[in-house]
């Protein structure tokens, strides 16, 4: 048996990798409070979608705001962008 990355605990079968490399983007642009790079995983059983393996955090602050609103675009295009909402 390989490496298990994560166990789907309703049906109590491991995820299958549906896509990497997507953006979790934490907070609306003009108040941004992260940004990482993680991959989608789905249970073959139900069919829930999980995001996983948060890799690596975007150093945004470093970023121009020209640069930083080129690569949610980029993102965007590709369908790689999830947005994260504050709970109010």
């Amino acid at each position: 048996m390989g490496e298990i990355n994560a166990i789907c605990l309703e049906c109590r079968r491991e995820l299958k990798i549906e896509q990497n490399d997507v953006c979790l983007q934490l907070g609306e642009e003009n108040n941004l409070r992260g940004i990482y790079l993680c991959d989608i995983h789905k249970c073959p059983g139900c069919g829930k979608e999980f995001l996983t393996g948060f890799g690596k955090r975007i150093d945004f602050g470093n970023m121009s705001e020209a640069g930083l609103h080129k690569m949610i675009a980029f993102y965007k295009s590709e369908n790689k962008l999830i947005l994260l909402q504050d709970d109010e």
